[in-house]
């Protein structure tokens, strides 16, 4: 890819120049390539979750993608270190265009231009059907419905029929130009050049490109563009991993969502197997990430067999995948429709969304073979952000610090986390679990102790421990401590007034980890 300087005539006419450029031959200043779609596109038209048929690669879509690149590539300094941001965004102005910083005020043109020519093979289809008469479409396979449950219903509600957004279908063709401006010097040429090659071995076209939508095979001036080097990914503060090639990417992408879709939600790994599966009512039973119980016990709704029961419940651990999560309950008395949001360091409000620093994709590794490949950002902001739960626009609760959202020292005891070590982040975790290709059992020794529920049982404080006794007349539990202090905390001033005067109280329910305290609800009457 090589660089030359060209000159421009001080006045321009914006239509002359567009057929200028469009007349110019692929020239030492101008990059072309041939990109083909090896994924389904979902999205990118002006209307969001739908792909525009009069124009379905988008010359500004591909460039804001190359402007993140570019951020990427261009956020620390030689030494290593995170560079000043008002520094960084005056050389990106520079080189992409944009406004000024409100002192200046002024519009900065671009330097490059990106130019979408010759789409051709374009195909379209529904990302799902849905079956008459049912509410929920049919994902074949079912890890092509995780990536893409946004296109589930694209239009439908008020009576109008259930209907899946429509993706533009592998095999798409288009013809990318980049244009160096005037006013580029040599090492920013180089810096564009740069950000191009990593958009077109890690980015895409189109929405949701981070779970490996829009995916492209590129070919510049005849040569394939291929994963960058290691030194490269390491001086970036990029984590990379691939995993046995395939021959279609196709395949590879679904390989590479279906092993996010177990670590967070497979039987046996993200959630318990049913407890029976009686007419197939029954698919999957309790998550075992804490989050569901955490939603419980923030909201005081629960259904009576779900008592908030996890014992890391109060943390968000799946928060670092990307955000918003939202979460539905199917049982009546468990908590309505609730949405997870980020606060960035700093703010005291929610943002709308925090993008996944994990990259899932098939990852070209020669001419004909493609890989499983998940690549891991940089993600500093993610470990210093806040969450806050709400419901609707109603805020659940108060904004949870970093250290309250995630307590590294209780992975042991999630157990999708438990068998990678002590203090192992789920991003990390699923790293390694991606490159085994499976996901380690956890350590017996670390299994959880059985949860119980105690209807009524009486409670007696006596001296600084406090006496539980079963209805049901089993053996007496005693709460000292940590124990006693939570149990304590979580009753009203009614029933601790019972208690300090050295009488029984028992209208509650119980929840317990072995001997543990874990929860309990009040009863009214």
């Amino acid at each position: 890819m090589g660089v030359g300087k060209g000159k421009r005539s001080p006045a321009v006419d914006p239509r002359q120049e567009l057929e200028r450029i469009r007349a110019r031959p692929a020239t030492a200043e101008v990059v072309t390539c041939q990109c083909t779609l090896v994924t389904p596109m979902f999205g990118g038209g002006v209307k969001a979750g739908e792909v525009d048929r009069s124009m379905p690669i988008r010359a500004t879509a591909v460039r804001g993608q190359l402007r993140f690149w570019w951020r990427l590539l261009n956020r620390n300094g030689p030494d290593g270190r995170t560079r000043d941001r008002k520094a960084l965004f005056a050389e990106e102005r520079a080189i992409w265009g944009g406004l000024g910083d409100g002192r200046d005020g002024g519009l900065t043109k671009s330097q490059v231009v990106v130019q979408v020519r010759a789409a051709t093979e374009l195909r379209y289809a529904p990302a799902a059907e849905y079956p008459s008469g049912r509410p929920f479409p049919i994902w074949s396979p079912k890890s092509k419905g995780y990536a893409l449950f946004p296109a589930a219903n694209i239009g439908g509600g008020n009576g109008a029929p259930r209907r899946a957004a429509e993706l533009l279908q592998p095999g798409a063709r288009f013809e990318l130009r980049l244009v160096r401006g005037d006013g580029l010097s040599d090492g920013q040429w180089q810096q564009v050049l740069a950000a191009l090659h990593w958009w077109a071995v890690f980015g895409g076209v189109g929405a949701r490109t981070r779970r490996g939508l829009g995916a492209l095979q590129v070919d510049c001036n005849g040569e394939p563009l291929l994963c960058p080097t290691k030194e490269e990914l390491d001086s970036n503060g990029c984590t990379l991993v691939v995993r046995q090639p395939m021959s279609n990417a196709h395949a590879a992408w679904l390989a590479a969502i279906e092993k996010l879709m177990e670590f967070r939600q497979g039987v046996g790994v993200g959630r318990n197997p049913p407890a029976h599966r009686a007419n197939n009512k029954s698919p999957a039973g309790r998550s075992r990430w804490p989050e569901p119980d955490t939603i419980r016990k923030l909201t005081g709704r629960a259904a009576p067999a779900h008592p908030p029961e996890h014992p890391a419940c109060g943390l968000f651990p799946r928060a670092m995948f990307g955000l918003p999560i939202i979460t539905h309950f199917k049982d009546k008395d468990d908590p309505l429709d609730t949405s997870l949001q980020p606060v960035p360091p700093g703010r005291s409000a929610a943002a709308e969304r925090m993008a996944s620093p994990l990259i899932l994709r098939p990852l070209r590794v020669d001419k004909d073979q493609w890989a499983p490949a998940a690549l891991l950002l940089p993600h500093e902001h993610v470990l210093e952000m806040g969450l806050q739960l709400l419901q609707g626009a109603r805020p659940v609760s108060g904004v949870m610090r970093p250290d309250e959202w995630w307590q590294p020292e209780k992975a042991s005891l999630i157990p999708p986390l438990s068998a990678f070590g002590k203090e192992k982040n789920p991003l990390e975790a699923f790293l390694e679990g991606f490159a085994q290709g499976r996901w380690p059992k956890p350590s017996k020794s670390k299994v959880p102790e059985a949860v119980r529920v105690l209807e009524r049982p009486n409670l007696k404080l006596v001296g600084k421990a406090l006496e539980i006794m079963p209805a049901d007349g089993s053996r007496k539990i005693t709460f000292v401590q940590e124990d006693l202090s939570r149990c304590l905390a979580a009753l009203s001033a009614y029933a601790r007034g019972r208690l300090g005067q050295g009488k029984l109280f028992n209208r509650l329910r119980l929840t317990l980890r072995g001997d543990a305290f874990m929860a309990l609800k009040e009863y009214s009457e």
